[in-house]
């Protein structure tokens, strides 16, 4: 993971090997009739519930930037959806389940049930984030997108 990335999650109360009370979020997948993917249960255990937020600082602005490792909240927001075909009518066919949300709410991280993590906006772009929390935290905050790519503008 880039050292940017690191010190950011690490920022937002993260440590290697963290498992986070994740109660709250097996919950909201419950009362939603959803089962949390194993590989996608590791990861919540891991940054499950984290908050992470940051300034990015530019020549002549300050961005303040906040993501948030809590699907509870697009449960809570947008009652239940069927997240079984959500990407489809954007090539990506099958089902994905939330993550949480980034860029300050105005997109929405989902892990897809073949492996991977996408970051969407309704009506914007859709990222393809690759197959690890080390490749979705390097895009997301830590300043290397190699891996991502941009699927619809």
């Amino acid at each position: 993971m880039t050292e940017l990335a690191l010190q950011r999650l690490k920022d937002a109360g993260w440590t290697p090997g963290r498992k986070a009370d994740i109660s709250q979020i097996e919950e909201a997948y419950a009362d939603a009739g959803m089962q949390i993917p194993d590989k996608l249960r590791e990861f919540f255990d891991e940054f499950g519930l984290l908050a992470i937020r940051y300034e990015e600082k530019y020549s002549d602005f300050v961005k303040k930037e906040g993501h948030y490792i809590n699907p509870c909240v697009d449960f809570l927001n947008y009652g239940k959806v069927d997240y079984k075909h959500l990407l489809a009518p954007y090539g990506v066919p099958g089902a994905v389940f939330p993550v949480g949300f980034a860029h300050r709410g105005n997109m929405k991280i989902y892990y897809h049930e073949n492996g991977c993590f996408y970051l969407f906006m309704e009506g914007g772009p859709l990222y393809y984030c690759g197959d690890t929390a080390e490749s979705l935290f390097n895009g997301l905050i830590g300043g290397d997108r190699s891996e991502w790519d941009c699927l619809f503008h």
